[in-house]
């Protein structure tokens, strides 16, 4: 009778994520944003998302204790 019927869209990828800039030591929340954007890019490629939107490009400071911060970068896509 056919192919199965997906039900809805699938999506490849819905990443919402927030850099751990608070801990202790590690990288600054600049560095670790920019690791964060390649490791998603790199996903999303990999994947071979169609119709990829940043929905968050992140970019600036969230504080998050005393003189610590963290950043954020989201994306989405459909699967292809």
């Amino acid at each position: 009778m056919g192919r199965p019927v997906r039900l809805g869209v699938a999506v490849c990828a819905v990443t919402l994520l927030t850099v751990a800039g608070c801990g202790e030591s590690g990288p600054t929340a600049a560095e670790a944003g920019e690791t964060l954007k390649a490791h998603i890019t790199e996903l999303m490629r990999q994947r071979h998302a169609l119709d990829v939107q940043i929905t968050d490009s992140g970019g600036r400071d969230i504080p998050c204790g005393e003189g610590k911060a963290k950043r954020t970068f989201a994306a989405i896509g459909k699967d292809s």
